[in-house]
C-alpha cells in the first residue's frame, strides 16, 4: 500500500462531493491499492467513463503507476494515467511465392567487367542490386564490375514487379546465364596454346572462380583472369543466355505449396483529449526464404509498412454513386502517409532458403510486408480504446465514442 498525498486526497473528497462520482473514501482506496477485486472491477469502470476522476487519480503519481501497470492489458485501458493511451496488435500473414518466365543475357567482356541484359525493371525494390551479386557470386567479378541494364524492350522478356515474383524470377534466368557465359569462357581457354593449365592434347577440367581460369582443384591465383583468355583469343566478350521457366514447370511443386509469412506487431499512440491516433511503432518479422541484399529487402519492407499505415488509417477512395467516378482523384483530397506519419520501424528476416523457388532458396517479399499491418493496426486500435473497427481506413469518428465503449 503507498500513501496518497494530502492535496490528492482533498480532490478526492471534492470529486466524490460532486455526487455522480464513487465515494473518497473508495476512490482513496484504489488509489492506494488497498481494494478488493470486486470493489476494484466497480471502480475501474467508472474510470473508463470519467476522465474527471481518471484525472484526480493521475495526481496520486507514483502511486498510481503499479494500477496503470495493472490496466494495462485491458483494452482500452492502457495506461489511463499517462498520455497518450498505447495499444498494441498483432497481425499474422501470409502471401504467395510464385515463379514466371524470363529470359537474360550474360555477357563476360573482356576488359574484366560484365554485362547483364533483361527487359524487367527496377522499381526501387533492388533489382539492379540483386542481379549483379548473383553475377559477381557465380563469377567472382566484383559487384561494381557488373553492368545491369534493365527496362527496354529491345532486351531479353522478363516479368513484372508485382505478385512478389520478380526475385525469384530474375535469379534462375542469371544463374543460367551466367553459367553458360562462363561456359563459352572455359570452352576458349581450353583451346588457346601456351596457357598455364594446359597439359598436351587432353587438357584438365577448368573452372572459373574470382574472376580467373584455373584447373578445378587448384587456387584462383594459379590461373589466368578470363579477361587476357577473351584478348588472346581476340574475343569482345563471351555470352550466355539464360531461361526462367514458371514454377508450374518444374514437377516437384507439385507437391509443394508455396508462400512467405510474417507476423507483423504495432503499437499505436492515442490522445482522447485531442482525438489524435497514429502509429508509433512496427515490428515485422519475415519468412521470405534467403534473402540476397538485407539492405534493400529492410528497405522494400519498411515501404510496405508505411503503405499499411495508409491502408489502416488514411486512404479510402470516394466514389460517385451516380457515375462510378472517384471523388477523390487527387493528392489533395486522397490522402497518404508522409513521413511525419511513418513509425519507428524495426524489420527482421528468418533467412531460410527455399530451394523449390530457385538455386539461392530466395522468393519475393514485396506484399508480405503489407498483408499484415493494417489488421495489427485494428488490433492495436480495440486494445488502446476499446473500439472494434471492421471497415478501413480507421476515422476519429469511430473512436470518439471510445470512452464509452470503454
Amino acid at each position: 500500500m503507498q500513501d496518497v498525498p494530502k492535496i490528492v486526497l482533498k480532490r478526492l473528497q471534492e470529486t466524490s462531493a460532486a455526487g455522480t462520482h464513487p465515494d473518497a473514501d473508495l476512490l482513496t482506496a484504489f488509489a492506494e491499492q488497498s481494494l478488493a477485486e470486486s470493489e476494484r472491477a466497480q471502480v475501474m469502470d467508472h474510470l473508463a467513463r470519467c476522465s474527471d476522476c481518471r484525472e484526480v487519480l493521475a495526481l496520486a503519481l507514483p502511486a498510481m503507476e503499479l494500477v496503470a501497470v495493472a490496466a494495462s492489458t485491458r483494452p482500452g485501458r492502457s495506461r489511463w494515467f499517462t498520455w497518450p493511451v498505447l495499444g498494441w496488435g498483432v497481425a499474422a500473414a501470409s502471401w504467395g511465392a510464385g515463379r514466371g518466365v524470363c529470359d537474360m543475357s550474360v555477357s563476360l567482356r573482356h576488359d574484366g567487367t560484365a554485362l547483364v541484359s533483361c527487359g524487367t525493371q527496377d522499381i526501387g525494390t533492388g533489382t539492379y542490386t540483386v542481379l549483379a551479386q548473383v553475377v559477381s557470386d557465380k563469377t567472382g567479378i566484383p559487384v561494381d564490375k557488373v553492368d545491369v541494364v534493365l527496362g527496354d524492350s529491345s532486351l531479353p522478356p522478363g516479368p513484372t514487379s508485382g505478385g512478389s515474383t520478380a526475385t525469384a524470377t530474375i535469379l534462375p534466368a542469371a544463374i543460367d546465364g551466367t553459367n553458360a557465359a562462363v561456359k563459352v569462357v572455359l570452352t576458349v581457354a581450353s583451346s588457346i596454346k601456351g596457357l598455364p593449365f594446359q597439359n598436351g592434347d587432353d587438357p584438365p577440367p577448368l573452372v572459373m572462380t574470382a574472376g580467373r581460369v584455373h584447373i578445378k582443384g587448384e587456387p584462383p591465383a594459379n590461373g589466368v583472369p578470363y579477361g587476357e583468355i577473351l584478348r588472346m583469343a581476340n574475343l569482345a566478350s563471351a555470352r550466355g543466355d539464360g531461361r526462367s521457366g514458371g514454377l508450374g514447370a518444374d514437377p516437384r511443386s507439385r507437391d509443394y505449396s508455396t508462400h512467405s509469412f510474417g507476423a507483423q506487431f504495432v503499437e499505436v499512440e492515442w490522445d482522447p483529449g485531442i482525438a489524435r491516433m497514429r502509429v508509433s511503432r512496427v515490428v515485422s518479422v519475415v519468412d521470405g526464404g534467403r534473402i540476397i541484399n538485407k539492405r534493400t529487402a529492410t528497405n522494400q519492407m519498411a515501404g510496405a509498412i508505411v503503405m499499411g499505415v495508409g491502408m489502416g488509417l488514411f486512404e479510402e477512395t470516394i466514389y460517385d454513386p451516380r457515375s462510378g467516378h472517384p471523388i477523390n482523384d487527387n493528392f489533395a483530397d486522397y490522402i497518404v502517409p508522409t513521413i511525419a506519419d511513418a513509425p519507428q520501424i524495426d524489420v527482421h528476416f528468418l533467412d531460410i532458403p527455399d530451394f523449390l523457388l530457385n538455386e539461392y532458396g530466395a522468393r519475393g517479399i514485396g506484399e508480405i510486408g503489407l498483408a499484415g499491418i493494417a489488421p495489427a493496426i485494428t488490433a492495436a486500435v480495440y486494445h488502446a480504446t476499446g473500439v472494434r473497427v471492421r471497415e478501413l481506413p480507421v476515422r476519429i469518428e469511430d473512436l470518439l465514442g471510445a470512452h464509452v465503449s470503454a
